[in-house]
């Protein structure tokens, strides 16, 4: 299998005259602010990005709880 050698001119090159690049950074965005599909899914990008939240918070208490008994 023959890869060509790519420097970051050639990788950059080929991201910008693609048509990917905008496509994809338009439906990364949609997904970061929950705009993708209706209400439903607004929903369930709000439900996970608590459940990311409270993970630290969560993390801590555990770490706290265990700390104490010791």
């Amino acid at each position: 299998m023959y890869l060509p050698s790519l420097d970051i001119k050639n990788f950059v090159e080929i991201f910008r005259e693609s048509e990917f690049l905008p496509k994809f950074a338009s439906d990364f965005h949609e997904l970061h602010i929950g705009s993708w599909e209706g209400m439903l899914t607004k929903i369930i990008t709000f439900v996970v990005s608590l459940i990311g939240a409270s993970l630290p918070i969560t993390g801590y208490l555990l770490y706290f709880r265990r700390r104490c008994k010791a």
